[in-house]
């Protein structure tokens, strides 16, 4: 794991699991805006408040389908 990924994960916990346990997209970028603003204000990098949007939005294109539905939690 690189440097800036460790840093958002000692920050942030388990992205991933965060972005992938929410039902809908609109709950997942909901999650995004409360992470980003947590990191903004513990930490002065640019670079890696950067890489946290972009990671968060990888996950988010990879675990919701186009009508926002969570591709990975099971229906119940």
């Amino acid at each position: 794991m690189n440097k800036n990924m460790e840093t958002i994960e000692r920050y942030c916990g388990d992205v991933r699991m965060r972005i992938q346990s929410c039902k809908s997209k609109n709950v997942a970028e909901i999650l995004r805006e409360n992470l980003c603003s947590e990191l903004y204000h513990s930490c002065k990098s640019e670079m890696i408040k950067n890489v946290l949007i972009k990671y968060v939005d990888q996950i988010i294109d990879e675990t919701f389908d186009k009508s926002g539905k969570n591709r990975t939690l099971k229906e119940s």
